[in-house]
């Protein structure tokens, strides 16, 4: 599992901006390579909880081959 703390040292590079936030491509201390969503409060507080949770859904049924 990953903590807050390893995500913020990582090197991190601007992918794109979505409706509810923003993604990274952050490299950690040991080459692995994660995408991260930053949540951005201001949008995801007028999204109804549904919305938001069919959004978390299928941002965790995402995979890469590599």
């Amino acid at each position: 599992m990953y903590n807050l703390e390893m995500l913020m040292r990582a090197s991190a590079e601007l992918l794109g901006r979505g409706t509810v936030g923003t993604t990274y491509k952050a490299v950690l201390d040991n080459q692995l390579i994660l995408t991260v969503k930053k949540m951005d409060a201001n949008k995801t507080t007028i999204t109804s909880n549904q919305v938001f949770d069919h959004h978390m859904a299928a941002v965790g049924r995402l995979r890469h081959p590599n």
